[in-house]
């Protein structure tokens, strides 16, 4: 596995993973994006790059907000994706993978309803209740894996199992 290089200035998304502990002997994961910028390249040796959050903010003394920064592990970070205009135009089916913007992050969730107007009901891993939105803040789901983008799998899951 090669690890991907940053330097001061990229565009990257901050991958955060929470585990939620599920009723099964596996936990379930869920997965955040958070846009962010690369202030620091990794020094020699190092795995771990400084970076600004777009969207999330600390609150100061003063009670100003500023964004966040904070020290990230590279396996952390992936550039963004390739913006995708006629794949994203062409709608999403059901039980189809995708990231949605939501609350000012992109998560990893699962088409389970198509509305009208281009809305769709997106289930989000490892939440229980899902959420509407629009057509215009999802997104294929790409995995960044070994300095390549891989696409979504053919298959389709099943809900019902």
């Amino acid at each position: 596995m090669s690890i991907q290089t940053f330097k001061k200035g990229d565009n990257v998304e901050i991958i955060k993973i929470k585990e939620i502990n599920g009723n099964e002997p596996h936990n379930i994961h869920s997965f955040s994006y958070f846009s962010g910028n690369v202030l620091r390249s990794p020094r020699r040796g190092r795995h771990q790059v400084y970076v600004e959050y777009k969207t999330l903010k600390l609150e100061t003394s003063k009670g100003l907000l500023k964004p966040m920064r904070e020290y990230v592990e590279i396996v952390h970070l992936r550039p963004l994706p390739p913006q995708e205009g006629q794949e994203n135009e062409r709608g999403f089916e059901l039980c189809e993978n995708v990231d949605a913007f939501h609350d000012n992050v992109w998560r990893k969730g699962l088409v389970v309803g198509i509305l009208r107007c281009s809305k769709y009901l997106v289930l989000f891993d490892g939440f229980e209740k899902e959420v509407e939105v629009d057509g215009n803040c999802l997104r294929v789901h790409r995995e960044w894996s070994d300095g390549l983008w891989k696409p979504p799998f053919d298959h389709k899951v099943n809900l019902f199992v």
